[in-house]
């Protein structure tokens, strides 16, 4: 998978599908995530309600349990289900958050990290990690919804390679949902 470009350049890339309908697109990369609230730095945002961690993982489990066709991925069986990890959670949280602050979708973090750095700096060691990014669906279920529609955000959710998982929501400035899924395994 090739990940984002540094910080000179993806920026304005994202920042220019901003006002289109190219907003519902969705990113990709690898890492986890927890808190639903939203930090901002003088920008107004709101926080996504809290879902309940079991309706999260029924929602991915379901999914991976369908298995599906991955497009130039290939066809993905059945797959085990995952497992809710805190510290996933806690990683893709931040991640939410700044995407939400910036009103747009990047796999690179804050500081120029890339999911596997940033993974290691909120104490995940992994040995495989992934990460799929969405913005502007109302609901987890539209965001997975879309994920399974396109080619590599579809295998990383089949991915038979992960074990844990955590799925975040932020709200922007202007109001649209930031979906960040970041599953893993140690």
């Amino acid at each position: 998978m090739k990940e984002s470009q540094g910080p000179g350049g993806w920026l304005a890339n994202v920042r220019g599908l901003a006002g289109t309908s190219s907003c519902r697109a969705l990113g990709l990369v690898m890492a986890a995530a927890a808190p639903w609230a939203v930090a901002d730095s003088g920008r107004t945002a709101a926080d996504c309600p809290p879902p309940e961690t079991v309706t999260l993982q029924s929602l991915v489990n379901a999914a991976r349990s369908a298995g599906g066709d991955c497009g130039s991925r290939g066809l993905r069986p059945a797959q085990p289900a995952l497992d809710w990890n805190d510290t996933l959670a806690a990683i893709a949280s931040q991640q939410a958050r700044w995407l939400a602050r910036i009103g747009a979708l990047a796999h690179v973090g804050e500081s120029g990290q890339r999911l596997g750095d940033r993974a290691h700096a909120g104490g995940y060691r992994w040995r495989r990690i992934n990460e799929n990014l969405a913005m502007g669906q109302a609901a987890a279920g539209e965001a997975v919804a879309d994920w399974l529609r396109s080619d590599e955000h579809c295998s990383n959710l089949l991915d038979p390679g992960v074990a844990e998982f955590a799925l975040v929501c932020a709200i922007t400035a202007r109001n649209q949902r930031v979906w960040v899924w970041v599953a893993g395994r140690r």
